[in-house]
């Protein structure tokens, strides 16, 4: 009779019997996997394709992709590289 009761209860208050989620996803705590990115944030240098160079050719976005400078360009490896014309 309990079990009844319960049951009609959830049913005629318009409950729904399945669980509800109330947990927010994950956090990103890490880049995603597979192809890494080219450059660190913060640290435009990481966008030169030449790292002996002390020039900034581009800067590097959140993303972790570069944006190349004027006369520069981005490379098939995706670091900025002088403009090949």
């Amino acid at each position: 009779m309990t079990l009844l009761f319960a049951v009609s209860m959830a049913v005629g208050c318009g409950a729904s019997t399945e669980p509800v989620n109330t947990s927010e996803p994950p956090a990103v705590t890490s880049p995603p996997a597979g192809k890494r990115a080219p450059c660190t944030f913060g640290a435009d240098q990481t966008c030169n394709e030449n790292p002996a160079v002390s020039s900034l050719w581009g800067r590097c976005t959140e993303a972790g992709t570069c944006e190349c400078k004027p006369g520069f360009q981005l490379s098939p490896s995706g670091y900025c590289r002088p403009a090949q014309e």
